[in-house]
């Protein structure tokens, strides 16, 4: 999770510029999601636009190795006070909320890291938490543990290989 973590924290520090462009505040806070959004007065201050990552990874234990599928969850966190109903008379500041997310998800899309696949978008859906409103972005990608590394079982790259003789065991 090193890896992953660094490669997104790299690819917000790349992209500020176009956020920039467009008007709008950079993610200037990401950290690992532990309720913040929802409990806020239990956690230091941070600043927002804040993106707090959660994750589910689940394994299936193929041969000798492990193959990982890991879900990640982006909590994203914006300043939507902006109202963007019609009849508002700044709703278009409201909706720049959209080209928000849109910024995020593009980043986002095919990040990948030296352990992950590129990640794949899955679901969004907007959070009414009581305290603070916020978007859910989910994604997911196949993860290899980089610590399952052993001398009896190296992953290698073989292009061609000829194989002979008869099955002695079947696994």
């Amino acid at each position: 999770m090193i890896h992953l973590f660094l490669k997104i924290y790299a690819a917000f520090e790349a992209k500020k510029q176009v956020f920039i462009d467009a008007g709008l505040e950079p993610i200037r806070h990401i950290d690992k999601y532990r309720g913040q959004p929802l409990n806020p007065a239990q956690f230091e201050y941070y600043d927002i636009p804040a993106l707090f990552i959660d994750w589910r990874l689940t394994w299936e234990k193929v041969g000798k190795s492990y193959d990982g599928k890991l879900v990640l969850d982006f909590h994203l966190i914006t300043d939507a006070t902006w109202d963007t109903s019609n009849i508002s008379t700044n709703h278009t500041e409201g909706l720049r909320n959209i080209v928000y997310h849109a910024l995020v998800r593009s980043i986002l899309d095919n990040l990948e890291s030296e352990n992950t696949s590129k990640l794949v978008r899955l679901d969004e859906n907007p959070v009414d938490s009581g305290v603070i409103n916020y978007e859910l972005l989910r994604y997911e990608c196949n993860y290899s543990d980089p610590m399952l590394s052993t001398d009896e079982y190296v992953d290698v790259l073989i292009e061609a290989i000829k194989i002979q003789g008869n099955l002695v065991k079947k696994l």
